[in-house]
């Protein structure tokens, strides 16, 4: 992902030059900061609603009945799959659980509603719900509804918010709306684009509620863009409204945008501006983190923006300080790989319907909105969905990230959701507040008519599954015909901010055979353990990734913590281990807020492969943590006996039969020759006795090239445990650190680590040889790119050694007296730590520490510390 982030900034800033030149400020990073063209604060809605006419609201303003313009593909069709296996993630069949009912269910904007006449297509229905009230956009119209579906206002065209305004806002009703209720704020933002039906300029409207009442006064913005902005969406941040785009120049797409407008300033009416990034043509379909609930992310904390790719997701980090813009970043992709996809219908049309042969379009070179994004005290979750193939119908995958703001992101869980052989696209995610997440979509078939469902996972389900059943909100009649492809386009499922648990969703639907007929409804439920008191706990796994080979064993951290009330005795149990794979628990049951260690053993036999390992939790009620885990082919580690000469033969002096430090030697660095059978060795002797409790071990390599490796920790007895085994990418320098000894003090709110050895617990002395483990690297292959020159790394003066730190527990310093701390690494997975399970089976006495490249001779490599006490953050 590396090489994809440098070309996609440099694409990003190509187009930047380009664009806005009157209205943007070029930073050298890449950034656009464009101020409002014009702004203002309007007159209450209920006032210039008597401005439009409200009935036949096409018609009166010339229009007629049209298909909107063909999807404009922002992404070629799925990769060839003539060999895609069975989708492992597919769920099959319904869950078995009950699914809520309906609570409110009513007719949304359509030919279903009064004073409503549809004249164009898709609809693009969004919605979002408030204290008192739902608002709902379709295509270029608006309207307000009581929470029971009394109408308040309208239906009215959208550009009624921009009457009287003095920019292009108030000309034209171009469409594509969103809407979003700011529950941190109290206030409604509402949006739509002006493109002089895609002909230009092109611009973005924004209005922002001065007060929780829809049908009160707005700050009105317009900002102002180069290319054609289409597919716009809002996600809500705590310092910013994120909008997202594709971008077009004459029809051809050139990449995505992204986009923060200052919040403060358009709450409170001030002069705003939007800082703006952009990728390179090969991203599109990006969606901006859309928070729900009253658990806010720290300050500063970065809005996640993502997309997908082949088998993969793809996700950045975008920052905006609109008081010092060039503080403002955009980081990324961090690539994700999922289980392979297609996407239905290979982006194209291919949805059934009765009686007809007219297809409906999936819209699947994109993911659905939104991307809804939840912070809980343990995690913080994003979810979204897209429409792909599921043999013979279309299902919806859908994806729960963990981290995608702050700490490493993983892929929590996934699954693709098609119970029979109906087509579900056009979804929607979202979670409450206890974790339970809602799934709303578009059902058609040849037998079923376009219609709208639900479902629901509640947090103790079973991951990658929606296990409570399936619900209908309302259930289509007819099949749209008349040449009319276009369905659609997005829903929008949101979750209610006075309880934090009732999802309220809307979507499209057929009521009758036809052409320009669509109608569209608003439903929402709730699942009944949200809001309750319930007996409830967390279970998680660390690390959530782990790659081993044949004969080797790995440790993982079970981790369980009360969430509410008092839960009873949590009975562990795995599932999904592959062929060759054994697994022990130590304790299989705990009590909640206790932690278990698993065992994952692979035989010497086992075979190549990559699963999803689910840990589940039994107690008062259920839940789940899952591990990525590959198994590697074998590999041979063992050095020629002919390497055996050490670096340094100097044993070092130790304190015996008390608390003692041990202190290497000054090593130089080594240089390691590419493509050697014998590689390079060193050795490490300690003297003294007593009995080692943990020890670190720290390597650092500088190479000139970005290429892989992989690095392990060597025991003299001749276990294996891989510090890292990286495919690629990264910084042409890589420290890494490792603490291959069975005891770690995680000591302090920071988890520091110490290293120390300690008296035994008998008087007197006994003989023990003490020693830390040694490091068995190598350069497994090398990938081509450009050469950059080798940078020589600052030798310090010794290895830092343990000490005993003060109020934290122990601590680190150097040996030139220089105090410094590391902790545990939040990432996971190949750079994880890894454990000694037991004493027994920690390395004792003498162990060699040997760094062996293989394949590529071009680069030189050099070592410039093995073994010895010194403990590192790892850096990339």
């Amino acid at each position: 992902m590396p090489y994809r982030t440098a070309v996609g900034l440099l694409v990003a800033l190509v187009a930047m030059l380009g664009a806005c030149a009157e209205a943007t400020q070029a930073l050298p990073d890449g950034l656009e900061v464009v101020k409002a063209e014009v702004q203002d604060v309007s007159p209450r809605l209920s006032e210039l609603a008597k401005l439009a006419v409200t009935s036949r609201i096409a018609e009166s303003q010339g229009e007629r009945a049209r298909e909107a313009n063909p999807a404009r593909r922002i992404r070629a069709a799925s990769p060839a799959r003539a060999t895609l296996a069975a989708d492992p993630s597919l769920q099959a069949a319904a869950g078995t659980g009950t699914i809520p009912t309906t609570i409110a269910n009513f007719e949304g904007m359509g030919t279903g509603l009064s004073d409503f006449v549809v004249q164009s297509a898709p609809p693009d229905p969004i919605g979002d719900i408030g204290p008192d009230h739902y608002i709902q956009t379709v295509n270029f119209s608006l309207a307000v509804f009581s929470r029971t579906g009394d109408v308040v206002l309208g239906p009215i065209p959208t550009r009624s918010l921009w009457n009287g305004f003095a920019g292009a806002c108030a000309n034209t009703n171009d469409g594509d709306a969103t809407v979003r209720y700011d529950h941190m704020a109290g206030r409604w933002v509402i949006a739509q684009f002006s493109v002089n039906g895609g002909q230009g300029p092109f611009f973005q409207c924004i209005a922002v509620s001065t007060s929780s009442d829809p049908t009160g006064t707005y700050n009105r913005y317009q900002f102002g863009y180069a290319a054609f902005n289409d597919y716009p969406k809002m996600g809500l941040w705590i310092n910013a409204y994120y909008f997202t785009f594709n971008l077009f120049a004459n029809n051809e797409f050139t990449g995505a945008k992204a986009c923060a407008m200052d919040r403060a300033k358009m709450l409170s009416g001030g002069v705003a501006t939007m800082h703006c990034f952009n990728t390179g043509p090969e991203e599109g379909g990006l969606l901006a983190s859309d928070l729900d609930g009253k658990n806010l992310p720290p300050k500063n904390t970065p809005a996640a923006i993502a997309t997908f790719g082949v088998d993969e997701l793809l996700l950045w980090r975008m920052h905006a300080d609109f008081a010092v813009p060039a503080n403002s970043s955009f980081t990324g992709p961090i690539s994700l790989p999922v289980i392979p996809f297609r996407m239905l219908c290979d982006g194209g049309t291919c949805v059934k319907q009765p009686s007809t042969t007219q297809a409906l379009d999936a819209l699947s070179d994109r993911p659905m909105n939104r991307l809804a994004y939840r912070r809980f005290t343990s995690h913080e979750s994003l979810l979204f969905s897209h429409a792909v193939n599921a043999g013979i119908s279309g299902g919806v995958r859908w994806y729960e990230v963990r981290g995608g703001t702050g700490k490493t992101p993983t892929v929590y869980q996934q699954g693709t959701y098609a119970p029979d052989s109906a087509y579900r696209f056009m979804s929607s995610l979202a979670m409450d507040s206890v974790g339970n997440v809602a799934l709303g979509y578009a059902i058609s078939s040849a037998t079923i008519s376009p219609g709208i469902r639900y479902t629901g996972r509640l947090a103790s389900d079973p991951l990658g599954t929606f296990g409570q059943g399936e619900g209908t909100i309302v259930a289509g009649f007819g099949a749209q015909v008349g040449g009319l492809s276009r369905y659609g386009d997005y829903s929008s499922l949101n979750v209610d901010p006075t309880d934090d648990c009732t999802f309220w969703y809307t979507q499209e639907y057929i009521g009758a055979t036809g052409a320009f007929n669509w109608r569209t409804r608003v439903g929402s439920f709730k699942f009944p353990n949200c809001g309750t008191a319930i007996d409830d706990f967390a279970l998680t796994a660390a690390p959530t990734e782990g790659s081993l080979a044949p004969g080797q064993f790995s440790d993982f951290l079970i981790e369980t913590k009360v969430l509410s009330g008092a839960p009873s005795t949590i009975n562990l149990s795995i599932s999904g281990l592959p062929t060759g794979v054994t697994a022990a628990f130590s304790p299989s049951s705990v009590s909640p807020g206790s932690n278990s260690v698993l065992r994952l053993t692979v035989a010497s036999t086992a075979p190549p492969s990559t699963s999803q390992v689910v840990i589940t939790g039994t107690g008062a009620t259920m839940h789940s943590a899952g591990i990525a885990l590959t198994i590697r082919a074998s590999a041979a580690l063992e050095a020629p006996a002919a390497l055996a000469a050490s670096q340094s033969d100097e044993p070092l002096a130790g304190v015996a039969c008390q608390d003692s430090t041990f202190a290497p030697p000054r090593w130089a660095p080594l240089t390691v020759p590419d493509n050697s059978a014998k590689g390079v060795a060193s050795t490490l002797r300690v003297g003294g006795s007593g009995q080692v409790i943990s020890a670190a071990v720290s390597v650092d390599v500088s190479h000139p090239h970005r290429g892989d490796l992989i690095l392990a920790l060597v025991s003299p007895g001749g276990l294996r445990h891989v510090l890292s085994d990286r495919e690629g990418g990264g910084a042409a320098n890589l420290r890494l650190v490792g603490a291959p000894m069975p005891a770690l003090a995680l000591q302090g709110r920071r988890r520091h680590l110490a290293t120390r050895a300690q008296r035994p617990r008998r008087p007197g002395c006994r003989p023990a040889p003490v020693l830390v483990a040694g490091v068995d690297g190598w350069l497994r292959r090398a990938r081509a790119g450009r050469q950059r020159r080798a940078r020589a790394a600052a030798h310090r003066s010794g290895h830092a050694v343990p000490h005993r730190g003060r109020q934290g527990g122990p601590g680190l310093a150097s040996a030139g007296g220089v105090r410094r701390r590391a902790h545990l690494p939040q990432r996971a997975g190949r750079d994880a730590w890894p454990r000694w399970p037991d004493r027994a089976s920690a390395p004792q006495g003498r162990a060699a520490a040997k760094l062996r490249p293989l394949r590529d001779p071009r680069w030189p490599h050099v070592l410039h510390r093995v073994g010895g006490r010194r403990l590192d953050p790892v850096r990339h």
